[in-house]
């Protein structure tokens, strides 16, 4: 099974769950407004849970091009926190069109390798 992350909508976060036939399985999404590594790492327990999952055999994050920059980073950042704690490995994708071949790839690969490289459509907004 794989993990899917989507931080970069606007009002709301997606975490989905493909299965060992590359179709997504399940999926839960959430409103968006503030609290907001606590409510994604809540979803991510949840749905592992909700389909009996220790941990996912790899994670997908859409790692931005558009999107607000404290979400992207915030997606980007537990997705590698997490590959790393369970050794999986972890892939980044610009758009959610893109999660077919990173299903395929993800599910060829063995272990964490590398970290996801946020990507930024603008420089951050910070006050």
């Amino acid at each position: 099974m794989i993990l899917c992350i989507d931080t970069t909508q606007k009002e709301k976060l997606e975490v989905r769950i493909y299965d060992s036939r590359r179709e997504q399985s399940d999926m839960i999404s959430v409103p968006f407004f503030c609290n907001e590594s606590e409510l994604l790492l809540k979803t991510i327990d949840d749905i592992l849970k909700k389909n009996t999952l220790q941990k996912p055999q790899g994670i997908i994050v859409v790692k931005g091009a558009t999107g607000r920059f404290s979400r992207i980073r915030l997606g980007v950042t537990i997705t590698n926190a997490l590959g790393f704690a369970w050794d999986v490995p972890v892939f980044g994708i610009l758009q959610n069109e893109e999660i077919e071949s990173a299903v395929h790839t993800i599910s060829e690969s063995a272990g964490f390798e590398a970290p996801v490289i946020p990507v930024y459509d603008k420089e951050p907004n910070v006050i």
